[in-house]
């Protein structure tokens, strides 16, 4: 029997943060594929793999130059516009290819957010030309709660297992993460509802967080439980995945990284049944690993169950003198090789996901959920 045709899907601007949707779009994207990738030549990624910016193996997506975009729409069905903050001049390049697809009746996606104007702008051409657009930023917050705060309401407890995915540091694979363990989860025939802060998860069902650090404490523990219990109400998932918004803690006196504040209070919102962290690349000793579990024991009221090494290095002495983090960033196979020297003896188990699509992780989460 031969399988339905697929929806093509067009990525514009394409850089390293979307790179992990590419690798599990297999089990996500039901009636799509993604099927170009277009970047800026400036980028460094035309001509390579789609895999190159993530520094994954490769995708079998070779990224083009964005001046082919003209022929690239009439080769696809949809164009996505990522999660994504653009300088004035990308941006006004993303406009201008949002127009031109609708004006040629092809479906848009977009995360990237938009004033009103724009949106009205936009909405104006599709009215026209009888054009899809579908603003992904309003369809992952629909299930959002209003800002009425209740200090005395009592707070839901959810009733499938909540699993955090927390990062040490920004951009330690935490989505990537979340990505591998819905795939798994899809595959196994489980439902899950997933959150994160990335308006384009909507494309594979995700809901995304609001910006938490604009709210105070009430806000923050009130809006999250009752987040979780309208999707849960809506959903009735098997699991409940969360990707936390902001770093799970710390870096350094200097380097504070929000002090794990948010997801501190989230976890007062609703308390996870198993922790997920990611750490950056380096030589970690077991000790400081227990530590960290210890630490999210009584902080959050989880052990860490399952540790994932990304391919972040943090250049401290670049990151001092440009007074934020500055990362190198290494290849699966780097990471791999670090693994290979004694942490497969540690108690609490130290993963890759890029190496192994997941398979590791979700072997785990499933072992201790059971």
């Amino acid at each position: 029997m031969l399988e339905p045709v697929k929806r093509r899907i067009l990525v514009y601007p394409y850089n390293r943060n979307f790179c992990a949707t590419i690798a599990y779009q297999r089990g996500l994207l039901t009636d799509t594929q993604i099927h170009t990738v277009l970047s800026p030549n400036g980028w460094g990624l035309v001509g390579k793999d789609a895999g190159y910016a993530g520094d994954r193996n490769n995708e079998g997506i070779q990224v083009e130059n964005d001046e082919t975009f003209h022929t690239a729409l009439t080769n696809n069905d949809i164009l996505l516009i990522p999660s994504g903050e653009w300088v004035k001049s990308i941006r006004d390049r993303v406009l201008s290819f949002i127009q031109h697809a609708l004006v040629e009746r092809k479906t848009v996606w977009c995360a990237m957010t938009l004033s009103g104007d724009e949106h009205r702008g936009i909405q104006n051409i599709c009215d026209e030309n009888g054009a899809v657009f579908r603003y992904l930023p309003t369809e992952a917050s629909r299930l959002l709660p209003e800002k009425t705060i209740e200090k005395s309401r009592k707070l839901h407890k959810p009733n499938a297992p909540v699993i955090f995915i927390a990062e040490m540091l920004d951009d330690s694979d935490g989505y990537e993460l979340l990505l591998a363990l819905q795939q798994s989860l899809v595959i196994n025939n489980y439902r899950s509802s997933a959150f994160c802060n990335r308006a384009d998860g909507a494309i594979w069902g995700a809901y995304m967080l609001p910006d938490y650090t604009q709210m105070s404490i009430d806000e923050i523990i009130i809006d999250f439980n009752d987040y979780i219990r309208k999707v849960e109400n809506v959903e009735h998932p098997d699991v409940i995945l969360v990707h936390l918004p902001e770093c799970l803690m710390k870096y350094d006196d200097i380097f504070t990284n929000g002090c794990g504040a948010v997801p501190y209070m989230l976890s007062q919102a609703v308390h996870p049944d198993y922790m997920i962290a990611c750490i950056p690349y380096g030589d970690v000793p077991e000790s400081q690993l227990r530590k960290i579990s210890e630490t999210c024991k009584h902080r959050f009221g989880s052990e860490i169950g399952i540790f994932h090494m990304s391919g972040i290095h943090v250049d401290y002495n670049n990151s001092l003198s440009k007074r934020k983090m500055v990362y190198d960033y290494l290849s699966v196979d780097d990471v791999e090789s670090k693994l290979a020297q004694g942490y497969s003896r540690y108690a609490i188990p130290v993963c890759n996901v890029r190496a192994d699509n997941g398979r590791m992780l979700f072997a785990n989460v499933m072992s201790a959920l059971g």
